[in-house]
């Protein structure tokens, strides 16, 4: 109704380029984002609250993707750079990370078929995300202070994935 409950706004304006050359695959998107109207149902991000406070958040991205198929053998590499902020002037008196303000994160896949095989490797890093830390517990009453929103981070994550298959025939008919 955009007295209780604000409508929802968003100006994003985005562009990129795409190129292929000589089994070369290059793409680069960059973007930015305005969203004016956000809600949050707590209080300073931490706990619930009896009413809504009211905020906006800027996105900032770039996308890069660089493929090659040599043969059998295909790689490619993935990276976003991306930063959150969110202003919540009722939470903070300044921007704070959003929750989902993955900075950077990258993957690297590798993948060789030969025949009935096919092998397959994959990295992927990113930074952690934000959380809002405990500044103090108070035993007798478990009443929780928290600190400053969204201040620090989880550790990074990385993950390795590895995979064989093979291809059985049943019939002598393929």
């Amino acid at each position: 109704d955009n007295n209780d409950f604000p409508l929802l706004e968003s100006e994003q304006f985005s562009g990129g380029v795409l190129i292929d050359f000589s089994g070369w695959t290059f793409d680069l998107d960059a973007y930015v984002k305005k969203i004016d109207g956000l809600t949050s149902f707590t209080n300073g991000f931490t706990s619930a609250s009896e009413d809504y406070s009211r905020g906006s958040s800027d996105i900032l991205g770039l996308d890069f993707l660089l493929k090659k198929q040599l043969g059998n053998y295909r790689i490619w590499m993935g990276y976003t750079y991306n930063t959150v902020e969110y202003q919540f002037s009722e939470l903070a008196d300044s921007k704070f990370p959003g929750n989902n303000d993955i900075t950077h994160n990258l993957t690297l896949s590798s993948t060789y078929n030969s025949e009935n095989w096919k092998f397959s490797l994959g990295w992927n890093f990113r930074t952690g995300a934000p959380f809002t830390p405990i500044a103090g517990f108070n035993n007798t009453t478990g009443d929780i202070t928290f600190g400053e929103i969204n201040s620090l981070r989880l550790p990074d994550y990385h993950r390795m994935d590895a995979s064989a298959q093979y291809r059985f025939s049943l019939s002598s008919t393929n």
